[in-house]
């Protein structure tokens, strides 16, 4: 099934069937208020560029979720602002991830907003925690107020610009992907056509999931280094479903630190951004080089964790693999792990 998600201004025509919703599922017997009055509040949302946002979620032609961001949505705590509102999928589709989709949407326009935190009011914590929120305020025993972080798609550190992929990233990416040196512990090189694939396939996962591997820029040095980053693992084993952690940087910019103080920073959005309870890191044992920064990064690492990579043959080198473990920090945003 594929789901888009757009701004509800950029598809009018659902504008309608999403202030029913709304009307129905949070606002119906309360005075003042219609799905006629609810359509007009959510045709103040004229473009992408300031509060209030309205993005609609379409499957198979039609809408089927929405959510949106305004600037207060509890008379009581006007002083907390803007909030999270209005989270709904019809529920032929629920249980989807259309429902997660949209919170990472609607955190990534957060952050594009420049807005650092928002808030939320519910009833089912648990959705919430898993997805990175935390309690705000218990108000009764099954509501309560959490708040959230919105949801960065680049990070800095001291040396480093990690940002979502551009068209011009292609052709340097191509060319460490030809160098049997960074490609030592895969099956081959890569043809331009598979390093396509791979673009494809990593910016997919950012508009799923609302993070990735982030490609690595070295202001000053190199406008693209490799990358850095998150990802899901797409195989099932004894670990999964987790998140994993992952590197690769062309052989020029190897032996500078570069890969730990991009993955330093990618480990502390995973653990106080998304609220993992684990991140975990493979590879093949004789990678010795990604295994130093493994270690470097406190991650340990039990040989009973070793597995076989299903992506590889039995007979293959490159089978054999060791997994290794960071937990997130006592002091980090709390959150389970989260499903596949």
């Amino acid at each position: 099934m594929s789901v888009r998600v757009l701004h509800l201004f950029e598809r009018p025509e659902f504008i309608p069937d999403v202030a029913r919703w709304i009307h129905h599922e949070f606002w119906e017997g309360k005075q003042g208020h219609s799905p006629k009055s609810m359509a007009a509040r959510l045709r103040e949302a004229v473009d992408g560029t300031q509060i209030p946002l309205s993005l609609v979620a379409i499957a198979d032609g039609q809408p089927v979720g929405t959510v949106n961001l305004v600037e207060n949505d509890d008379e009581n705590r006007i002083h907390l602002h803007p909030w999270l509102a209005a989270l709904f999928v019809i529920p032929e589709y629920r249980r989807r991830g259309i429902g997660s989709r949209l919170v990472r949407e609607i955190q990534q326009q957060a952050a594009r907003l420049e807005i650092k935190l928002m808030y939320l009011g519910t009833d089912n914590a648990k959705f919430y925690a898993r997805l990175g929120a935390t309690t705000h305020e218990q108000v009764s025993p099954h509501f309560q107020i959490m708040k959230m972080n919105a949801l960065r798609q680049q990070l800095r550190t001291s040396r480093l610009f990690l940002r979502r992929w551009l068209a011009a990233d292609r052709e340097p990416f191509a060319q460490m992907s030809a160098d049997a040196r960074v490609m030592e512990f895969f099956p081959s090189t890569y043809s331009p056509e598979e390093t396509d694939a791979v673009i494809a396939r990593i910016q997919a996962h950012f508009d799923a999931r609302g993070f990735g591997l982030w490609a690595v820029e070295i202001p000053g040095v190199a406008p693209f280094a490799g990358f850095v980053g998150l990802s899901t693992p797409r195989f099932e084993a004894h670990f999964t479903p987790c998140v994993e952690i992952g590197w690769r940087l062309a052989a020029q910019h190897w032996g500078q630190g570069y890969a730990t103080e991009a993955a330093r920073a990618a480990l502390a959005f995973g653990f106080e951004t998304l609220g993992l309870r684990e991140i975990v890191a493979l590879t093949a044992p004789d990678n010795r080089r990604s295994r130093r920064v493994m270690e470097k990064l406190g991650m340990t690492h039990n040989p009973a964790d070793d597995f076989d990579h299903p992506f590889f043959s039995e007979e293959h080198r490159l089978r054999p693999h060791v997994l290794y473990r960071i937990a997130r920090p006592a002091t980090s945003n709390p959150g389970p792990l989260p499903a596949s």
